[in-house]
């Protein structure tokens, strides 16, 4: 689910990332600041070299209302793939100037990040982005265990056409592409198998 655009207060600091290790994302992820009840305080498109440039916007006092931050009151930062379905939290790995992520009016903090590594809830398998798609199409899923993962193509017959993969993966939430040059427009069933869980997702194939 989308979260919504933070509401600009006219009181905010600035926050430069120069950096952030361990990402994996699509061109259209996005930084979100979060406070403690969850409500959105900053957002920026995630630069794919790592930098990104967000104003944590303070509360406006002069309401009733608590629209953004309280001077020192802390933040979190995540990263949300709308693409590829994921969302990672975002921990502090050097901070270059200011106070990390904590709230100082007009203030300025210049930090470095990485991914922290999180395991789902649940084994799923999202479906394909896009869909339907042209030639190439990108598959997220996560798994609860270290262990084979298989992720193989059928055609509407049930005749296996291609094994995109049949390898070990940690723990985690994952996304690979499936290049679908040479086959013919039509309905395919991406069929994930790790462990005992097993499940399927339609993909359209389009020329």
């Amino acid at each position: 689910q989308k979260y919504p655009a933070p509401i600009p207060t006219g009181q905010n600091m600035s926050l430069l990332i120069s950096g952030v290790q361990d990402v994996n994302a699509t061109d259209n992820a996005q930084i979100v600041a979060i406070d403690e009840f969850g409500n959105v305080v900053g957002a920026a498109i995630f630069d794919s070299d790592g930098r990104s440039g967000i104003a944590i916007w303070g509360d406006d006092v002069t309401t009733d209302v608590k629209e953004g931050l309280l001077e020192y009151e802390e933040f979190e930062l995540r990263l949300v793939d709308y693409e590829g379905g994921t969302e990672s939290n975002l921990r502090v790995s050097s901070v270059a100037s200011g106070n990390g992520l904590v709230y100082l009016p007009d203030g300025m903090t210049v930090l470095d990040l990485y991914v922290e590594e999180s395991i789902p809830d649940e084994y799923y398998l999202n479906s394909n982005f896009p869909n339907p798609f042209n030639s190439t199409t990108k598959i997220s899923f996560g798994i609860l265990e270290d262990g084979i993962v298989n992720i193989s193509v059928y055609n509407v017959s049930g005749r296996l056409i291609q094994t995109l993969m049949d390898d070990e993966m940690s723990a985690g939430h994952h996304q690979i592409a499936w290049e679908a040059d040479g086959l013919p427009a039509g309905l395919y069933m991406l069929k994930i198998q790790a462990g005992s869980f097993t499940t399927q997702q339609k993909a359209i194939l389009v020329k």
